[in-house]
């Protein structure tokens, strides 16, 4: 009796397991935006916007 209820209770929490996981991956495949790498605060922004414009530094021709 207590073996097929520790059997029963591991099966619902594999299965639980398993559908937040699928859940998980279709909202992270819904939602790529999350993944791209940001800067964190306005000084970084700044600073990203600066490089960004400067022109390179090789050589001028």
């Amino acid at each position: 009796m207590r073996d097929n209820l520790i059997e029963a209770l591991l099966g619902r929490i594999i299965l639980v397991t398993f559908g937040v996981g699928i859940l998980a991956f279709l909202v992270a495949a819904d939602r790529t935006d999350w993944f791209n790498i940001r800067p964190a605060t306005g000084a970084t922004v700044a600073l990203a916007q600066a490089s960004a414009d400067r022109p390179s530094a090789g050589p001028q021709r």
